[in-house]
């Protein structure tokens, strides 16, 4: 059943308010790039299972307005101080390839319990994506030692060997990734853009898509100094809180803070009024 426009105002203003999204401001580009990733993270997660236990206080947390969610989580963690692109394998992703191994061991063992020959020398990545994935992940492992080869080294091996990759596996280069520089910066804090995705998440949670009148009228209320129609928001504003759903804003800022690590504890304040 669809909800009235009136029925949903009602209920994002009893948990809402937007005067706490002012926080952002005050917050760095390597916290935003955090906070970016713990929302992507969630937004998956209950777009898959509903509301997992382990989000339950996430949740909580921006219903009663507590937005920074980098405050009340080890964002130092494995788990969120994982990189968008480059990151060692843990004990924890070796578990997901043991289970899966298992799960379709009839490809990769023998009746005796050992390997089979043909598969020794595959490469893992080519032998998941077989077996497992069914060509829907382009994941690949590498490895290679940092004390016996220099940083130019790995890096012109890196880059050779991208190339044999994305042939073998034809997965072509991607197009450039999005943008980040201070205009963005300005876009996210002046259009209120993490307070629109935290209500896409809401929405999300709640089973139905968020109206763009809605959105319009809780994030610029009458006594608001800007003004922004639907049409705003369809066009400029909910694509931008949908590519941090889905995790490229937060690439393209981690790329960005990587190659000018000078702005990485700059406040978003600062940031956005630079040229």
């Amino acid at each position: 059943m669809k909800k009235r426009l009136e029925d949903v105002y009602s209920e994002v203003l009893e948990w809402f308010d937007l005067k706490k999204y002012k926080a952002f401001e005050d917050i760095s580009l390597e916290t935003l790039k955090k906070e970016m990733f713990i929302r992507k993270e969630f937004y998956e997660s209950v777009s898959m299972f509903g509301l997992p236990h382990t989000k339950e206080n996430e949740m909580e947390r921006i219903l009663t307005g507590e937005v920074i969610l980098s405050n009340y989580i080890n964002t130092n963690s494995e788990i969120y101080d994982k990189s968008e692109v480059l990151n060692e394998i843990t004990f924890n992703d070796i578990a997901k390839i043991e289970r899966h191994l298992k799960k379709y061991s009839e490809d990769i063992y023998q009746k005796s319990g050992s390997m089979k020959p043909e598969r020794m020398k595959s490469p893992i990545s080519i032998l998941l994506k077989k077996s497992i994935f069914k060509s829907n992940k382009t994941e690949v492992f590498i490895s290679f030692d940092i004390n016996k080869s220099t940083d130019d080294e790995i890096i012109a091996s890196l880059n050779h060997k991208l190339k044999k990759l994305r042939n073998h596996h034809k997965v072509p280069n991607p197009q450039s990734i999005e943008k980040y520089g201070p205009g963005k910066t300005k876009k996210i804090i002046e259009f209120r853009i993490m307070a629109l995705v935290d209500l896409l998440i809401w929405a999300n949670l709640q089973g139905f898509t968020m109206p763009n009148a809605v959105i319009a009228r809780v994030l610029y209320p009458h006594e608001s100094q800007i003004l922004r129609s639907e049409d705003n928001i369809k066009d400029t504003d909910r694509p931008m809180a949908d590519r941090i759903l889905l995790g490229e804003t937060g690439r393209s800022l981690e790329h960005y803070i990587n190659k000018n690590r000078e702005f990485r504890d700059t406040l978003l304040k600062d940031h956005m009024s630079l040229k």
